[in-house]
């Protein structure tokens, strides 16, 4: 295999001149989407306008055998996006700009790209405990982004038990009944959500938009929901005790019924909520006063 010197990955752009200097910044010559591959999945390849040329080709390979998996000639300027997919058990990629026999460019210059297992293989992982065959953890890159509904709730429930969730993307998902007690969720889109009979327990909601969520029924005791958004959700029967609300927007959510006793809701909004038989014993109120069993006098801010 030949190999050209002096090729870069990464190219220089002219960002043009500030305070009589000239600066520059880094373009990738090659981009993937998904940033992180997936096994099983497409994989789109764009190449910047100067490295596309006629007689030149791309080819992915298997960076643990070196074997080609395909290969798609390079049609000419007006096209600069490739689409390939991974083998289902593909674990790490390379690609290969090539003129010929002349490697021109390869991604990544050193080592290899690490793909995500399929949805599937990320279930029977996550059955199992996720162990390798030697006993450690598989090293492979976590998705940034949710499975699609499409793959089907097993593989979702597989990424939330696996994945980091702080400012996770799950808007209108389903998660009812979910387990995430104790994670980290610091400002997750979960609006409108389904996160009924969900256990949140000593959860860090911090900042994150519940707005429109259901959370009937849901285990939210001792949970961080410091300025988060739960205007108008329902959190009918839902268990908040202990909870910090601090700054939290409660605007025209239902707490029917809903155990906020000991919660802090120091400078919550709460205008319009339906606090029907909700219980407030302990609480906090949003004008800073503790009362022992209602909050009705105290919900407005002063």
């Amino acid at each position: 295999m030949h190999r050209c010197a002096g090729i870069l990955l990464l190219g220089l752009a002219w960002s043009g001149p500030a305070a009589g200097e000239i600066e520059f910044e880094i373009v990738p010559a090659i981009v993937t989407t998904p940033l992180e591959p997936v096994a099983g999945a497409p994989l789109t390849v764009r190449l910047e306008s100067d490295l596309i040329a006629p007689g030149r080709s791309l080819r992915l390979l298997d960076a643990d055998t070196d074997l080609t998996l395909a290969e798609q000639r390079v049609a000419g300027s007006a096209i600069n996006r490739y689409t390939f997919r991974l083998p289902d058990d593909l674990e790490r990629l390379a690609i290969e700009l090539r003129e010929g026999d002349i490697l021109l460019l390869r991604w990544p210059s050193e080592g290899a790209e690490p793909v995500w297992a399929p949805a599937e293989a990320l279930i029977t992982e996550a059955a199992r405990g996720a162990p390798a065959s030697d006993g450690t953890r598989s090293e492979r890159p976590c998705p940034a982004m949710a499975p699609d509904s499409s793959t089907g709730r097993p593989a979702l429930i597989a990424w939330l038990d696996n994945c980091p969730l702080d400012h996770a993307s799950l808007p209108r998902r389903d998660l009812s009944g979910v387990d995430l007690s104790g994670r980290i969720l610091r400002r997750a889109d979960l609006r409108e959500a389904d996160l009924s009979d969900a256990r949140i327990a000593g959860a860090d909601l911090f900042g994150a938009s519940l707005f429109g969520a259901n959370l009937d029924g849901a285990d939210l005791s001792g949970a961080d929901l410091e300025v988060a958004d739960l205007a108008h959700a329902s959190l009918f029967v839902a268990d908040l005790g202990g909870a910090n609300l601090r700054g939290a927007d409660l605007r025209s959510a239902d707490l029917a019924d809903a155990n906020m006793a000991n919660t802090d809701l120091t400078g919550a909004r709460l205008e319009g909520a339906n606090v029907d038989a909700t219980d407030f014993s302990g609480a906090i109120c949003p004008d800073g006063y503790r009362t022992e069993k209602r909050c009705d006098a105290h919900l407005q801010l002063p």
